[in-house]
């Protein structure tokens, strides 16, 4: 990254109805500046940071706001630079309201564009402390209004192992008969890519050996459920931290939704997680799965320590222009 040219953009800024001349510098980040900015993203995203090398496609902007490390803005390419995603913006909080954040916003996309990028997206959790403060940056830097994107919810193991409702679905075998994923073997792996009652992004070869996001996978709390010898639903979980595990993928036949088999696998999946270091269970549920939204709001809710709300808004960087017939 060290090696890429930089782009230099100098800002006037009119402060307090005081015209000055107020300097802020925003370029990539070359590799001994990295540590002035590593605490100005999250914590997961600290360790690509600090190796930006390894990673082609991640830039980071840093702002300077009269000669020191002033803001930070996280970026993400698709290896085809069609698309990018916004990462993380932080603004140190003492210099907050001085158009910061909207100028790094507003040159990262100018460096997109440099790169080809056509289209740029972003995704944050709705909070009333930091919420406003990111929306408006990105109102000022001309992002549409956000929408909500998933529902994402928070509880301890303990929480989903008393729940009576889960328990009542635990007896019999009219649900299915649960086991590890384990046991799933390479043909019936092979047979499940080709059922047409799997959304292509649930496909269970998506996301049984690490998540979308690279988190990786927990086999010993990934779970299958068969009724009559015949695959009708999964669980897959993914590592988050020391004590945090996510409930990534869950997906039961249609035909046999309403025998909450659901609740089986998480069941299965939370009482084997006593077994290990991990206490805390996170689960997102993205808006066009109406169904799953549903159920978590009325069967998950009520267990929860936690919910909150993922928004997200997707800005056009380049449009092509139509013909124009005559």
């Amino acid at each position: 990254m060290g090696k890429r040219t930089f782009c230099v953009i100098q800002l006037l800024s009119k402060l307090q109805s005081v015209t000055s001349h107020i300097e802020i510098i925003t370029r990539e980040i070359r590799d001994e500046e990295v540590g002035h900015f590593k605490a100005m993203t999250f914590p997961r995203f600290r360790p690509m940071l600090k190796r930006c090398r390894d990673y082609p496609n991640l830039y980071a902007l840093g702002a300077w706001y009269q000669g020191r490390p002033a803001g930070l803005v996280l970026l993400s390419a698709n290896p085809d630079k069609a698309n990018a995603e916004l990462l993380s913006v932080f603004v140190l909080k003492t210099l907050r309201q001085k158009e910061i954040g909207s100028t790094l916003l507003k040159q990262a996309e100018t460096f997109l564009g440099d790169l080809g990028v056509r289209a740029i997206e972003t995704k944050y959790s709705q909070s009333e402390k930091t919420s406003p403060a990111i929306e408006k940056c990105l109102s000022k830097a001309g992002w549409p209004k956000a929408s909500l994107r998933m529902i994402l919810f928070k509880s301890h193991v303990d929480n989903v192992l008393k729940a009576q409702w889960v328990k009542r679905f635990l007896e019999g075998e009219d649900g299915g008969v649960v086991s590890a994923w384990n046991s799933v073997s390479v043909q019936e792996s092979a047979a499940l890519e080709q059922q047409d009652w799997i959304p292509q992004e649930l496909k269970p070869s998506v996301h049984a050996s690490q998540g979308i996001d690279g988190a990786a996978v927990l086999p010993e709390l990934c779970f299958v459920c068969r009724l009559k010898g015949e695959i009708i639903g999964w669980h897959f979980s993914h590592r988050l931290d020391e004590k945090t595990v996510r409930f990534s993928v869950s997906y039961v036949h249609p035909d046999q939704q309403a025998n909450m088999v659901l609740a089986r696998l998480w069941y299965h999946a939370a009482m084997q997680m006593k077994q290990t270091s991990y206490s805390i269970i996170r689960m997102g549920v993205a808006v066009q799965h109406g169904r799953m939204q549903d159920f978590c709001k009325k069967w998950l809710s009520p267990l929860c320590d936690e919910i909150t709300y993922s928004m997200g808004s997707f800005k056009v960087l380049h449009q092509e222009q139509e013909a124009v017939w005559i």
